[in-house]
């Protein structure tokens, strides 16, 4: 997955002279606002050591079904996190 810079900058709160750091927090935030606390990290964390492919049927029984769009959004910070922290 590439790192979209553009795609961060739609993030409420966010504005075009922020730093990578500050959006990639601010979309930690959001995520986090939209999908509570626990099920955010229980979900990150199970995409983040993904190793298996029963992904849907996983992330799905801890977000809910109602909360699946959310799941590209926790892909794209992992892949922004990565990207970021390790240059």
């Amino acid at each position: 997955m590439r790192v979209y810079p553009e795609f961060l900058k739609n993030l409420p709160g966010v504005q075009a002279s922020d730093s990578m750091g500050y959006r990639i927090e601010a979309l930690r935030v959001y995520l986090e606002t939209q999908l509570g606390d626990n099920a955010f990290i229980t979900a990150y964390q199970h995409l983040n050591n993904l190793q298996n492919d029963d992904e849907d049927n996983v992330i799905e029984g801890v977000v809910g079904p109602k909360k699946m769009k959310f799941v590209p959004l926790i892909h794209h910070l992992i892949v922004c996190e990565d990207s970021y922290y390790t240059n």
